[in-house]
């Protein structure tokens, strides 16, 4: 007699939990083409590219997660609402909604897939004022007669002679040069390794400054 075994398949039906919701940290994220771009050239102007939305604050209203684009750091667009790690929504005149494709894979960065200005990855930096004058003039520099310079990474800058707050720009919608600004300070600057130039700036465009500097530097130390 033969005894014939009948082999059943058993399945199993298991119910996957839903995908937990990463939070994304509040400050500024910068599109990860423009971060290695300036960490490469060190010229915030050099490394706009076609421009587009570079820049997304993420900050909390109301107990939501806001994402504010910045175009070209320039003008602030409409703001989204983080609705899921796949999905914002932007409200336009509470009626219509306009969504962004998201991909959140950690509180510190982020991709869209969504064609057009916002396609790409973004990471965050924390403060895009800190991350620019880290990644360009922020250090000690010496002039020819040995004097001390020093630019902090924090805004605070010491001269020989008098001390004063600063800013990298990256707003080139009129100014098409590297630029430093403050209340005391209307300078081009110009990087080349470790050689820093300061030009006075007389107006906007491709030469809104004078072509000579009025201080050349040498850094010895970040």
């Amino acid at each position: 007699m033969k005894i014939h075994l009948a082999i059943v398949p058993l399945i199993l039906l298991v119910e996957l939990p839903a995908q937990a919701q990463v939070f994304l940290r509040p400050g500024s994220y910068l599109k990860s083409t423009y971060i290695q771009a300036v960490r490469k050239s060190k010229s915030p102007f050099a490394s706009i590219g076609k421009g587009g939305v570079l820049e997304i604050v993420v900050s909390a209203l109301g107990g939501k997660t806001v994402l504010s684009p910045v175009v070209n750091f320039h003008d602030s667009g409409t703001d989204y609402y983080l609705e899921s790690n796949q999905r914002a929504v932007r409200v336009d005149n509470g009626n219509s909604k306009d969504t962004l494709d998201l991909a959140v894979k950690s509180p510190d960065s982020f991709s869209i897939s969504t064609p057009g200005d916002f396609f790409g990855h973004f990471e965050f930096v924390g403060s895009t004022d800190e991350f620019l004058r880290s990644q360009t003039v922020a250090g000690v520099y010496l002039d020819q007669q040995g004097r001390k310079y020093i630019f902090g990474v924090d805004g605070a800058a010491s001269f020989p002679d008098h001390q004063f707050t600063y800013q990298v720009g990256c707003d080139h919608f009129e100014a098409r040069f590297d630029y430093l600004f403050g209340k005391e300070v209307d300078w081009a600057f110009k990087l080349s390794g470790d050689t820093l130039k300061l030009f006075k700036c007389n107006g906007d465009g491709p030469a809104g400054h004078d072509p000579k500097p009025f201080l050349t530097l040498k850094r010895v130390a970040k």
